[in-house]
């Protein structure tokens, strides 16, 4: 305290010198103007290259759902009114983070599955009549990779998310960048003032990828899947009037977070350990029935949980589409075969008494379970 009070009496001392001081001084003087703190800016802007086929069934590019760099608002990934069994189509989404390194997740919800009034022939085949009991999110099938930006699915990248989309698009965060993972490769978030791609197809029928040689150009004039194809082909001989005048909307979104001393950012929001997770469109398809370990596609469900789907077997239950109960039970089908044979944080009894201990019972507690159930995709199976 001694110390502060004599540099004050020092202070008042000088000054009262230049006060009453009548000669010059020699002196110099330094100043450092404008010193400024401000917040950084994290702001993603993405642009889309859109094709799809015509009338004709020929590839073509498609105006309404491309963009040049922008805000998503307004902007339409799909707008598609006059689908037919065998369409298919392909974008490509560039995004563009500005001066801060960040992590990146996308998210993709079904908003409404409109069944649009019935048809004649509809109504033959499918006596569902309500709001959204539309079918066609079961026809629907998506493949998203880490694309290179020329719009082709090569050979080589990365398919970080598939299904159809009654399985896939179910309002989860999908990781593109996060502590533990990116579809790019290398690890870690995406650099400031970087472009990276991400490609995606649809096929309205049976989707079987044909991946083309990977050509290493990136985007170029002349190496677009007008030139080589998009990589994927569809075919639609399977799908049936149960669709007719269905309708299907969903939102797309993507959220960007910095990554400076965030180093344990995940997209799904759970630091827990890494969770092995087959979603129930994996279980359900053919190919992939030798992976089922101490239950069959042809085991009733009611033999396994409390009778929820009378009649119905395990891999029925899988098939069903729309929300709520039906919902609920391809989830837990795929976390009972999940628990059989991946690192799942349930065991098979933990699933068979969770679900059991919610039916019946209400739409909420039902979607809440679901939510449980369902992981981020991390399937190490054939």
């Amino acid at each position: 305290m001694k110390k502060i009070l004599l540099s004050i009496s020092s202070i008042l001392f000088a000054g009262a010198i230049l006060a009453g001081g009548t000669g010059a001084f020699i002196n110099s003087q330094n100043t450092s103007t404008g010193n400024t703190f401000a917040t950084g800016v994290i702001e993603l802007k993405i642009d889309n290259e859109s094709y799809v086929t015509d009338d004709a069934g020929v590839l073509v590019y498609s105006p309404s759902t491309s963009w040049v760099l922008s805000p998503l608002p307004g902007k339409l990934f799909f707008n598609f009114p006059d689908l037919k069994p065998g369409d298919v189509g392909e974008d490509t989404i560039s995004l563009h983070v500005n001066t801060n390194n960040a992590w990146a997740c996308m998210n993709v919800k079904i908003t409404a599955t409109p069944e649009n009034g019935q048809s004649e022939p509809e109504a033959v085949v499918d006596q569902t009549i309500e709001v959204n009991s539309g079918e066609l999110q079961k026809h629907l099938y998506f493949v998203f990779w880490a694309d290179d930006g020329d719009n082709v699915y090569e050979k080589r990248e990365k398919i970080f998310k598939e299904g159809l989309v009654n399985d896939i698009w179910d309002g989860q965060n999908w990781a593109l960048a996060d502590s533990k993972t990116n579809v790019w490769g290398g690890g870690g978030p995406l650099p400031a003032n970087t472009v990276k791609y991400i490609g995606k197809a649809w096929c309205f029928g049976e989707l079987t990828k044909n991946p083309v040689d990977q050509d290493g150009k990136g985007k170029t004039n002349d190496n677009g899947p007008l030139a080589r194809g998009t990589g994927v082909s569809c075919v639609g001989k399977d799908v049936d009037n149960t669709v007719q005048s269905d309708g299907l909307v969903a939102d797309v979104s993507f959220l960007v977070e910095q990554s400076r001393s965030n180093s344990e950012f995940l997209c799904d929001g759970n630091e827990e350990g890494d969770y092995g997770y087959c979603s129930p469109g994996y279980w359900k398809q053919n190919q992939h029935f030798d992976s089922w370990v101490g239950y069959t596609p042809n085991q009733q469900f009611s033999a396994v949980f409390e009778n929820a789907f009378s009649g119905k077997t395990l891999l029925q239950v899988l098939q069903l589409g729309g929300g709520g109960l039906n919902a609920l039970g391809r989830a837990t089908v795929g976390a009972l075969l999940n628990a059989t044979s991946l690192d799942f944080p349930y065991s098979q009894a933990e699933v068979i008494n969770m679900f059991n201990a919610v039916y019946p019972g209400s739409n909420s507690s039902y979607d809440d379970l679901k939510a449980k159930f369902t992981l981020p995709e991390n399937c190490p199976l054939n």
